[in-house]
């Protein structure tokens, strides 16, 4: 895995409840476009799951 999916994992270990692509941008310091490429990345190897909460997605680690 690159490094920029190490940051968004890392990002997700810390935070168990989850984290919205805006809180990722955040705290990975990633470009928003690139925090969205990750996510699809580890959504399609099943290594992280999506939740709807209003308008919001939150990303959590399997």
């Amino acid at each position: 895995m690159n490094n920029m999916v190490n940051k968004v994992i890392n990002a997700l270990e810390k935070n168990s409840e989850g984290l919205s692509i805006t809180e990722l941008v955040k705290v990975t310091k990633l470009k928003r476009c690139q925090v969205r490429i990750e996510i699809a990345l580890l959504l399609g190897a099943k290594k992280i799951k999506e939740r709807q909460i209003g308008m919001a997605k939150l990303y959590t680690l399997k």
